[in-house]
C-alpha cells in the first residue's frame, strides 16, 4: 500500500492568563488574554534530553504566562 498516511494526535496542555492594565494613551482600563499551549510528545524535550512530562510542561507554561507582558494600549490608541 503506497501513500498510506498516519496521523498522530498528541495531548495538548494549555495555560490561559488574563492581565489588566491602563492604556498609556487615553488612561482607560484594558484587559489582555492569551493562552499558552504545548503538547506532550516524544520530541518536546527538557534540558536533560528526556521527554517532558505533563507536569513539567505545565510548570513551563505557567512561567511563560507570568513573564508575558502585553501592550495595554487600545487598538484605536496605537499610532
Amino acid at each position: 500500500m503506497t501513500g498510506a498516511r498516519v496521523t498522530v494526535t498528541f495531548e495538548k496542555v494549555r495555560q490561559g492568563i488574563s492581565k489588566h492594565g491602563i492604556c498609556q494613551v487615553c488612561g482607560g482600563r484594558v484587559t489582555r488574554s492569551r493562552t499558552f499551549t504545548e503538547t506532550v510528545n516524544p520530541y518536546n524535550r527538557g534540558p536533560d534530553g528526556q521527554p517532558k512530562t505533563k507536569g513539567q510542561i505545565m510548570l513551563d507554561l505557567v512561567k511563560r504566562a507570568e513573564a508575558w507582558m502585553p501592550d495595554f494600549r487600545h487598538e484605536r490608541c496605537k499610532p
